[in-house]
């Protein structure tokens, strides 16, 4: 079989001294994922900037509240090694595109099961745009400013009004919790298990939060609108990942010209192949028909390259 190189593409998803993520979605196959919904409106586009190439867009076509947003394969933070670690680290990269009044919007949510009658309830977890989280699985926390190691709590959305794009990255342990802008500590909380400081059930019960929402699906009854955000590489890891790991991330991506950039030629550790519509097909190239498929190779310093091939 003759195989033909159509189109190169360079991603970094996680730092030569991260651990391999649990669960990832770079959309590079130009598809929302592999076990990925669509709630609403939204699709995955094409970008001018080549550092991220294919992105999900929210799109909701009018102020309506949790009813637009990407929905996260079933059960996708329900990890063993997260519960037997301890340990949990939320990342992506947003920019604000074309929302508006997005101060309460969240970034990435998980509940129990969809909203009823447009309402959520517990059990939740919730990353909001002004940098806050808040817990209540198993147990919960608020994340107040009595928590916080400064005293107060940084909370602003001034960070996405340029229009750039931004990484996010959330880290839980049972007694720290800290959010980042780019490789900026903004927030860094402690938590002693009393009630109202409690975050170890997150971690210990990731099963009761199995829908999962990103750019969307605000919390409880509040009457916060869908915002209409850019997504690019969701990133969850069984483990906290420290400043200099994100510094890692965060300079590959903003380093990288996209498009026609090699990598770095490390061992590869595993390669996928896919449908066009983003369904993962496997991983032997010969037990492949013939068609076009999207290959992703993930080498071993976590470096990621997606192309198109025709196998003839």
């Amino acid at each position: 079989m003759k195989t033909t190189l159509l189109l190169a593409t360079a991603l970094v998803a996680t730092s030569a001294m991260a651990q391999t993520p649990f669960y990832s979605n770079d959309f590079e196959t130009g598809t929302i994922g592999t076990g990925c919904s669509q709630v609403g409106s939204g699709e995955v586009v094409k970008m001018v900037d080549t550092k991220f190439n294919y992105v999900y867009h929210n799109m909701p076509a009018d102020g309506s509240i949790r009813s637009n947003y990407l929905l996260l394969p079933n059960g996708v933070l329900n990890n063993d090694d997260v519960k037997t670690n301890l340990a949990l680290t939320i990342q992506l990269w947003v920019n604000v595109a074309n929302a508006e009044n997005y101060w309460f919007s969240p970034l990435f949510a998980a509940y129990g099961a969809a909203p009823a009658n447009g309402v959520n309830t517990f059990p939740m977890m919730a990353i909001q745009s002004r940098l806050l989280t808040q817990i209540n699985c198993w147990g919960w926390c608020d994340f107040t400013a009595s928590d916080n190691v400064t005293g107060t709590n940084f909370e602003s959305t001034a960070w996405l009004d340029d229009k750039e794009w931004h990484l996010v990255t959330a880290t839980y342990t049972p007694t720290d919790t800290k959010i980042y802008m780019d490789t900026e500590l903004k927030n860094h909380w402690t938590t002693d298990g009393s009630e109202g400081h409690y975050v170890q059930g997150l971690l210990e019960h990731p099963d009761l939060i199995p829908y999962v929402c990103v750019s969307g699906n605000q919390a409880w009854d509040w009457g916060d609108n869908d915002p209409t955000y850019y997504i690019d590489d969701i990133a969850l890891y069984a483990e906290v990942l420290t400043e200099d790991q994100i510094k890692t991330i965060y300079d590959k991506k903003k380093s990288s010209t996209g498009i026609g950039t090699a990598t770095a030629a490390s061992e590869v550790i595993r390669t996928e192949y896919f449908g066009i519509d983003g369904t993962k097909l496997g991983e032997s190239y010969n037990a492949l028909p013939a068609g076009v498929y999207v290959v992703r190779t993930t080498r071993a310093d976590q470096s990621r390259e997606t192309c198109k091939i025709v196998k003839r």
